[in-house]
């Protein structure tokens, strides 16, 4: 994702509010038209978060949940808009080396659910076999089992959609970032363009029959199992933990006036056709 600032062109000036930054401010002749720019933000409603143009949710609380555990769950309902890049669900960020994550769950490019973890000894990234559609809901989920060393992804409850065993008995201690909730743990790559709800984060391994509940054949459960739940975000109407104490705050990104965010791929603007070109 990027962000482009116009200040001017020749005879012309684009820039405005965040709203409109296609406009010339000089004239009418060469208004640009916005082809797939959306402004940066999170928003909430019965969806869940919907979470657009680079906005995410960050968790500080969360870290010490993560970094180090040896048995962690998380569970998340999604559905993803228009993009079909990498889009983070959930991941934290270990810092000080080259994709250096503690966890990352995101869809992938072939829009398959992902995981990539960096463990004590030995990395390891499980790819689901499920292709995740644009504009559906899915349940997802991961357990982490460091007595075992055991990896398992979840789509749609049911038997694991992907499993792996390797060295590592704990995931990395993370201790430059937080955990982040649509975007990847750096606070900058991968965001996710779509809608989340209902992240649960569980202290323990839930079984195959327990995620299975979770989903609930296809609606999110009202009150989930509290057994060893460390916090749970509805996302309908703010980021706040509805289980424990950590709550979430807003991130959108910081941009200048005149300023659009890019998803590297499609959105542009296309400015018409005049004489000023010439």
């Amino acid at each position: 994702e990027y962000s482009m600032t116009i200040e001017n062109l020749g005879v012309k000036l684009y820039s405005g509010t965040k709203s409109d930054r296609k406009s010339d401010s000089l004239g009418s002749s060469a208004d640009g038209v916005n082809s797939g720019i959306t402004n940066p933000s999170v928003s909430f409603s019965n969806d869940g978060a919907n979470i657009q143009g680079g906005g995410w949710i960050v968790v500080n609380g969360l870290k010490s949940t993560f970094a180090g555990t040896s048995t962690v769950s998380v569970s998340a309902w999604i559905k993803l808009v228009g993009d079909n890049t990498d889009n983070t669900i959930i991941g934290m960020w270990g810092g000080g080396g080259t994709d250096d994550n503690v966890f990352d769950l995101h869809v992938n490019g072939s829009s398959q659910l992902e995981l990539s973890t960096r463990k004590s000894s030995g990395n390891e990234i499980i790819t689901g076999s499920t292709t995740l559609n644009q504009n559906t809901l899915y349940h997802v989920a991961f357990t982490f089992d460091g007595s075992s060393t055991t990896v398992k992804l979840y789509v749609n409850g049911g038997s694991p959609d992907g499993t792996s065993t390797s060295t590592g008995s704990t995931l990395q201690s993370g201790t430059d970032s937080s955990v982040n909730i649509g975007v990847y743990g750096d606070n900058s790559s991968n965001p996710l363009v779509g809608f989340v709800k209902q992240v649960l984060v569980y202290s323990d391994v839930l079984s195959s029959s327990e995620i299975t509940t979770l989903y609930n054949s296809g609606t999110p459960v009202t009150s989930p199992s509290t057994a060893s739940l460390v916090s749970k975000y509805d996302l309908t109407s703010n980021a706040n933990d509805s289980q424990g104490s950590n709550n979430g705050t807003l991130n959108p990104m910081k941009l200048g006036t005149g300023a659009y965010s890019l998803n590297g791929t499609s959105s542009h603007v296309t400015v018409g056709s005049t004489s000023d070109w010439n």
